[in-house]
């Protein structure tokens, strides 16, 4: 999964809290990290997980 996948997932969840998506914060965070927000975020949104392969490993 693309960095760029990652942070367009991100945008498009309704999350309950706010998520900092400054482009000072996003490039201060390893894909690793974007992944496990994402996935914590969907957690909570209201439009729940809308694509389990941003979490399956690809190496």
């Amino acid at each position: 999964m693309r960095r760029g996948d990652v942070i367009a997932y991100l945008g498009r969840l309704e999350c309950k809290f706010p998520l900092d998506l400054t482009p000072k914060f996003l490039a201060a965070m390893s894909l690793g990290r974007l992944r496990h927000v994402a996935f914590a975020a969907s957690l909570h949104a209201r439009n729940g997980v809308e694509a389990l392969d941003l979490f399956v490993p690809t190496h």
